[in-house]
Parts: C-alpha cells; sequence; structure tokens
C-alpha cells in the first residue's frame, strides 16, 4: 500500500495441508505473501497485518497487534516462525477462528477497512460449512478474497468464500510459482500472537504402512507409467518431512497369455471365446490377497457388549496399515464383492482410502461415498495431474 492509501486491517489465510508441498509452502506462498506485504505501509496507525495457517486445525501465529515495524514484520514472515503443518484441509474452522479471534474487536480499528486473503490448493472438508463461515466472516464487515491454486480447486467454494463481485476478489493461478504473477494486482485491491512449534512436521501418529492397490492387467503401459508415477510423486513429498511411513505397491499377477498355436477355424473360435471371458477386471482379487497376507484370516468373535468385531494376528496391530484404492471404469463391475472386502479391512483396522479416475460416473462415485464417506474418496482423477498431495492428507491424518 502506497502513503496515499488507506490503512487497513490485513489477514492472510494460509492453507498449510498436507495436499501442499512444504517448498512450495515455505519458498513460494510465504513469498507471494511477503511481496504483497513488501508494498504496504506498516505501522500501528497504518496498515496491520496478520497471519493464520490451517490444516486440521487453525493456528494464528501472527497477530494483527504483532509488528508495527515492516521489516521486523517482513522477517517474521519466514518458515522459523510461520510454520509448515500436516493434515487435512479444514477451511471452515480457519474462517471462523480469523472471524472469532483475528478480527476480535478487541485489536481491530473503527473506521479501518477488514481484509482476509485466503489462499488454498484444494477443497476444504465440508463445502456448506466453510460457505456459511465465509457469509459470517463478511457479515462481519470483512472484504474475503480467495486465491485457489492449481487444478483440484473447486471454482464455486472459491466463489462462496470470497465476495462478490468473483472478478474483483477471485483468484486462480496453475501453480504456486505462479503467484507472483497477481502480488501487484492483489496489493493494488487490497489497498482501497507468535505460536511455537516443533522444529519438523511428522506425518502421522506413529509406525504406519501405506499399500497402493490397483488392477496392472486393466491398464495400458501408459497408464502403469502415469500410476506408479503418482506414487513416486507421493514418496517425494514423503521424503521431506519426518514421520514413520513405509510405502508398499500390490497390483496382480500378469494376465493369462492369449496366445494359442495354429486352430482349424471353429477351434480357433472356441479358444478365443475362453481367453475373452478370461479377460476381465480382477481387482477383487488383488485386495483379497493383500489382506490375507497382511492382514491374515480374520475371524469373527464377539465383544463383552454383544457386537461382532474380527480378531487378526497380533503382530498386525505393530503399526497402523492403510490401503489406497486405485480404481477405472473396468473395476466398477466389482463394486458389490470390493465393498465386503473393504468393510472387512475397516472393521479389521485398515483405513481405506479410494481413487477414482475420471472414467468413473458420478453415480459410482457416490456409492464409494456412501460406502466409506466423503472424505475417504478422491473422484475425477486426470491421470496426467498431480494428486499426491491428497493422499498425503489421508496418510498424515492416520
Amino acid at each position: 500500500m502506497s502513503a496515499a492509501g488507506n490503512p487497513a486491517d490485513i489477514f492472510f489465510v494460509l492453507d498449510s495441508s498436507s495436499s501442499i508441498w512444504k517448498p512450495d509452502f515455505e519458498k513460494r506462498m510465504l513469498g507471494f505473501v511477503r511481496d504483497v506485504v513488501a508494498s504496504f505501509d506498516i505501522g500501528r496507525d497504518l496498515t496491520r497485518v496478520g497471519v493464520m495457517t490451517f490444516s486440521d486445525t487453525p493456528r494464528l501465529v501472527i497477530g494483527l497487534d504483532s509488528y508495527t515495524n515492516k521489516q521486523d514484520l517482513l522477517q517474521a514472515i519466514s518458515p522459523q516462525i510461520v510454520r509448515y503443518t500436516l493434515g487435512g484441509t479444514n477451511t471452515a474452522e480457519a474462517l471462523q477462528d480469523v472471524r472469532k479471534n483475528g478480527f476480535h474487536e478487541s485489536i481491530t480499528r473503527e473506521g479501518v477497512v477488514k481484509i482476509a486473503i485466503v489462499i488454498t490448493d484444494g477443497q476444504s472438508w465440508n463445502e456448506k460449512k466453510t460457505i456459511k463461515e465465509a457469509e459470517l466472516l463478511k457479515e462481519n464487515g470483512v472484504k474475503v478474497y480467495a486465491i485457489g491454486v492449481g487444478k483440484a480447486v473447486k471454482q464455486e467454494e472459491l466463489e462462496g468464500i470470497a465476495n462478490q463481485p468473483k472478478e474483483e476478489f477471485v483468484f486462480s493461478v496453475n501453480d504456486f510459482g505462479a503467484l507472483s504473477e497477481i502480488k501487484d494486482t492483489l496489493a493494488v485491491k487490497a489497498c482501497g500472537y507468535e505460536e511455537a512449534f516443533k522444529d519438523q512436521p511428522v506425518c502421522g501418529s506413529g509406525p504406519t504402512d501405506i499399500t497402493f492397490a490397483f488392477d496392472a492387467s486393466t491398464l495400458t503401459v501408459k497408464n502403469k507409467h502415469q500410476t506408479l508415477g503418482q506414487i513416486q510423486d507421493f514418496t517425494k513429498r514423503l521424503s521431506s518431512i519426518n514421520g514413520d511411513v513405509r510405502i508398499g505397491v500390490t497390483s496382480g499377477p500378469c494376465p493369462p497369455s492369449m496366445d494359442f498355436p495354429p486352430s482349424v477355424p471353429s477351434d480357433a473360435s472356441d479358444k478365443l471365446r475362453r481367453v475373452k471371458r478370461s479377460i476381465r477386471s480382477n481387482v477383487l482379487g488383488v485386495v483379497k490377497q493383500w489382506r490375507h497376507k497382511t492382514v491374515g484370516d480374520l475371524k469373527k468373535t464377539s465383544s463383552e457388549e454383544g457386537v461382532s468385531k474380527y480378531d487378526s494376528d497380533p503382530a498386525f496391530y505393530a503399526s497402523k496399515k492403510g490401503l489406497v484404492l486405485l480404481l477405472n471404469k473396468d473395476n466398477v463391475p466389482e463394486f458389490r464383492h470390493l465393498k465386503e472386502e473393504v468393510l472387512l479391512l475397516i472393521d479389521s483396522g485398515v483405513e481405506v482410502m479410494v481413487v477414482l479416475d475420471e472414467s468413473v460416473e458420478r453415480k459410482e462415485v457416490d456409492r464409494w461415498t456412501e460406502l466409506i464417506g466423503h472424505r475417504r474418496v478422491l473422484s475425477g482423477v486426470d491421470p496426467n495431474n498431480d494428486y499426491s498431495g491428497y493422499v498425503m492428507e489421508f496418510v498424515c491424518s492416520l
């Protein structure tokens, strides 16, 4: 903000969930915030800036009254103070906290414009609650800007968070590197307490084994490369943070050969018919084999309360287990049987996430959502786009 601009109380509300790569948060997102703040006149009677991060819960890192000197403020907007955390995208609670605590009446100044700048790379846990909290924030006199980063952001949710008109208050960029392209525009538009954290975030709350399961027989060579590339992206994210997480893959045996020797037409037709019948999705077999190998034979017992449960090998509980099930349209017919396997796994203590690519129809997505819940289903995935951040949210919440 130039000397001619009006003073303001501005809060940056920064998504620090597991879907964001640590270098993007520390270098690009915080760098963007510093660049915008550098254009303001900072002072007790000028513009004041606060910073909040959020994942599973919000964290008020810098209050509006924490710094009245620009140099000190810019130094504070650093990875050492504004820490990268892990968890889900609880945007609703962040908006509520910035309303109740960030812009508390004991801190804000009468007659001074209040602005919240929300930066996120994904959809919130609860869109309906997020929009409701955004409306309460706006009713409290706060002008809300929403910045979506990447292709996974839901545009309708961004528009629901921000003030109207959307052309004025909503920004969308392809990646965190592109944030710099809008810093000057945002700074011009925006013109009109420290908390201790661990040095390094930890993914998960103890030893965790995560297995990616898919039926390789339903994938082309290109799809196999894409799938393994996505898993590799996930391992790269994990390698930059702390946590006792091991990664595995189960994809089933190679499909049977379709070869047969020269035969008379009638025999050849019979053989081709048998070969065609053998070509089918078998992700159920992949999951069932993994369950028997990992969990062991599940024995149904009765608890003292009379509720049925499943016992497995005690060694199974030495670490948490998670299964990330990667499905496409060829796996859809297996839902009924897969459902039984997934429920067995959940009953035995395995956490399950299902990733459905863009070939799967909405009605099939809804069946999985009804079975294991919205937060455990990622749908409409484009194999060419990196979705590893969403798997990070799942894994780091275990």
